[in-house]
């Protein structure tokens, strides 16, 4: 079981967003591993519910032989029983399987997420050469997915059955309430041929570790709480039994079975390597671009508003405005016909459609976050943000240039009127856009994606004229006047782009340093950055070929690395090359050194802009070999982590599934049809 022992993590979503993530081995190891978080419960905050459930086996003729297929490590060292039982593990975007092998037969536990009513569903199928009672004991956390519980009084644990008489004579409905003023939470438990017996305990299981948040400096240890044991009694042969639990939230009590996905969403699971001769050969393993395809479509949620998002990480991250306009090309701009390609390409077509009337009409400037609806807080603020949403535009004329002279009429819209607010200095009043600067005032908050905060100040506050945003409007300006001549708002936009494209050289180059400054102010800030890839890779001459091959050049030299780009050159006094550590120590790291994979697309852009196409496939073949080899041996498997140490060996760090890390990859792979 060694290729089952590295602590490989999964991940499940639903299409509201919510999301069941674990270890293959099913030991927890952060507070965040769950069957179940709610993205969208009643209170604002997601919702962790359902930690585990321990299935205990007992075979009527082998005496003494109880083995329970969940270890749990309480501080002092993890069970082996479950994981020594467990031969393979399967998973795909829809599913997660676990395959165990006894003395007495065989059985598959199969865990899905369902949309309506939001839940989760576990479908165990046994191959027993003897009778078996199996007890399965859910395992409750129902708090706010950033925190821990403890045993309290406050929790009611106590269910009660939905009806005296059951649908079906194998079926069993129980309702749990576990705290006034959340939702319900229904339990459902199929059998075999009889009903399921349920035996109240109310049991506290206390102090259970997780060492990944004891290394995050974090609190590390939790209780969790299980109403009682269902018990299941199966006679030999083959046979399927479930358990479900379902969050009500003022709906009728769960269907029997959950409806099938459609036959074309279920292409091969991706298999996870175990030891040799199990099910080594699994027909028809999927594509790359089949896997990509599915891990991009994790990412992609509905908020029950009517929003669509795209969240920007699992386990923690929420659905933030930079980050859905940046991933939202790789994970919607997709070329083919079939139903599903479309699908995911109207998603995107309706996100961007929906997300320009966020910028126009839902702000909240003084607070920084708005809200979309009161349970779901949106950080549309941030001062790159239209830049960002200009940029998603420009890539859909340039990526699917049909789809673009379809619907660019009403994309438009949207963005001659962000720019008229930007003008007007409407949009946001730390922002000043004269005379072709787009100028970020001093202000609590940084300028741009770099975006770290330490005892209330910004790490790379970048104020005044950021080279990246300044390099983005000028781009974003001359789009706008090439796509719409005949615009009533020509004249101060052509004013300002004939003012700035020529100033831009002499703002952010100077003799004696070989690359563009990060930020100009009062004087210019020439860290070595990757912000200044955007000026590079700009179809607006803003830069002689000179200067583009000296910058570029250093780039290369001191942030390129296998993996990504540093956020800062290791020369640098203020460099750190390893993201470790409490918080704030990490905080400090973020972006002085540390990788980000995604900053991959700008950079081959830059690359093909300076040297060509031939040279960018040359320089980025092996690292889009690497980044997709972490699909499979990553720390969560069909995904791309979010960054990584500046320092070799560049180890994977910060949110093991991040949207921008995936959908940059898929792009970057089209981009130089790798």
């Amino acid at each position: 079981m060694d290729e089952l022992a590295r602590p490989t993590e999964w991940l499940l979503s639903n299409r509201w967003g919510s999301f069941a993530m674990g270890c293959f081995d099913r030991l927890p190891r952060r507070k965040y591993h769950s069957l179940l978080t709610v993205r969208e419960p009643i209170q604002s905050e997601c919702l962790n519910v359902v930690s585990e459930v321990i299935e205990e086996l007992r075979p009527q003729t082998t005496s003494g032989v109880r083995p329970r297929l969940l270890d749990l490590d309480f501080g002092s060292g993890a069970g082996t029983v479950g994981r020594s039982c467990l031969v393979e593990v399967a998973s795909r975007a829809h599913e997660v399987r676990w395959f165990y092998s006894f003395p007495w037969g065989d059985l598959e536990r199969r865990l899905l997420l369902i949309d309506e009513p939001e839940g989760l569903r576990l479908t165990y199928n046994a191959r027993f050469f003897e009778d078996v009672e199996i007890r399965l004991c859910p395992l409750f956390l129902v708090r706010p997915w950033h925190r821990l519980t403890s045993a309290n009084p406050v929790l009611d644990g106590r269910l009660g059955e939905f009806a005296a008489d059951q649908p079906e004579k194998d079926q069993a409905l129980w309702k749990f309430k576990p705290y006034a003023g959340l939702s319900s939470f229904a339990i459902l438990v199929h059998g075999q041929g009889q009903r399921p017996r349920f035996d109240q305990e109310g049991v506290w299981f206390r102090g259970l570790f997780y060492p990944q948040e004891e290394e995050r400096g974090y609190p590390a240890r939790e209780d969790l709480y299980s109403p009682g044991w269902f018990t299941v009694a199966l006679s030999k042969g083959e046979s399927e039994f479930s358990l479900g639990v379902f969050d009500l939230r003022d709906q009728a009590a769960p269907a029997p079975a959950p409806a099938p996905a459609p036959a074309e969403a279920q292409p091969p699971a991706m298999a996870v390597p175990t030891r040799a001769g199990r099910r080594a050969a699994q027909a028809g393993q999927p594509t790359l671009e089949a896997k990509l395809f599915e891990s991009a479509g994790q990412y992609l949620m509905n908020h029950r508003s009517g929003l669509p998002g795209v969240v920007a990480g699992f386990p923690w991250f929420e659905v933030w405005a930079r980050d859905t306009f940046v991933a939202l090309p790789g994970l919607c701009y997709w070329n083919g016909q079939s139903q599903l390609v479309k699908q995911r390409r109207d998603f995107g077509l309706q996100l961007l459609e929906s997300w320009g009337k966020v910028l126009l009409e839902k702000k909240d400037l003084s607070r920084g976050l708005r809200q979309v609806s009161p349970e779901a807080p949106v950080n549309a603020t941030g001062f790159d943000v239209p830049l960002f949403y200009f940029r998603a535009l420009q890539l859909l004329r340039s990526e699917l240039p049909s789809v673009w002279r379809s619907h660019k009429d009403r994309f438009l819209r949207s963005a001659f009127a962000l720019v008229k607010e930007l003008f007007a200095g409407t949009w946001n009043p730390q922002l000043r856009v004269t005379n072709g600067a787009y100028r970020v005032l001093a202000n609590p908050r940084p300028s741009g994606w770099m975006d770290a905060i330490v005892d209330g100040r910004p790490v790379t506050p970048r104020f005044g004229l950021a080279v990246d945003l300044q390099a983005l409007f000028i781009t974003a300006l001359s789009w706008l006047l090439e796509e719409s001549p005949g615009t009533a708002d020509r004249r101060s936009m052509q004013d300002a782009l004939e003012t700035a494209a020529p100033q831009f050289s002499s703002i952010f180059t100077a003799e004696n340093h070989p690359h563009l400054a990060d930020a100009v102010d009062d004087v210019g800030d020439f860290s070595l950055r990757p912000n200044q890839l955007w000026a590079l890779a700009s179809p607006v001459a803003l830069l002689t070929n000179r200067v583009r091959k000296s910058a570029l050049q250093a780039v290369r030299d001191q942030l390129r690395v296998p993996m990504g780009l540093r956020t800062l050159s290791p020369f640098d006094p203020r460099y750190r090359g390893l993201y470790v550590g409490p918080q704030p120590a990490r905080d400090q790291a973020y972006h002085q050194g540390t990788v980000w994979p995604w900053l991959l697309g700008i950079y081959a852009e830059a690359l093909v802009q300076v040297h060509g196409t031939a040279e960018a496939q040359r320089d980025l073949n092996p690292s889009v070999q690497i980044l997709c080899q972490q699909l499979e041996s990553g720390p969560c498997f069909g995904h791309v982590s979010e960054i990584f140490d500046g320092d070799v060996p560049h180890a994977a760090r910060g949110a093991p599934a991040q949207a921008w890390s995936v959908a940059e990859l898929i792009r970057l792979r089209r981009m130089l049809n790798l």
